[in-house]
């Protein structure tokens, strides 16, 4: 093989190399575990830096579950709680006392025939 197309051959790996590296498995974890590929990337870094490569293999699954457990503690703390229902409550209470029949009251049994 000639020393140009050795050249050639390096260079495109390498190209393929970084676009997989820096755009797409930011992408594809990102979305995997619900994170934007910039934070994926920055979890990335963050976790090559701190912990080197075991770091990096748990970076992005971490940072998928601290951004679930902050955006549901952000939501349950903007979010109103709504209002007891009255309803509810009144309902329970009714359906445990039971209806008096006519016969109770004294009245007469409705006849289905009349």
């Amino acid at each position: 093989m000639p020393f140009p197309t050795v050249v050639w051959v390096v260079l495109f790996f390498l190209a393929v190399q970084q676009i997989e590296n820096n755009i797409l498995v930011p992408r594809i974890s990102g979305h995997a575990v619900g994170l934007h590929p910039l934070g994926a990337m920055f979890a990335l870094l963050a976790g090559f830096q701190m912990a080197g490569l075991l770091g990096g293999l748990f970076a992005v699954p971490l940072a998928g579950v601290l951004w679930v457990l902050l955006s549901a503690a952000y939501r349950n703390a903007v979010t109103p709680e709504p209002p007891p229902s009255r309803g509810w409550a009144l309902g329970r209470w009714r359906r445990r006392t039971p209806t008096p029949t006519p016969e109770a009251v004294g009245g007469r049994p409705h006849d289905a025939s009349s």
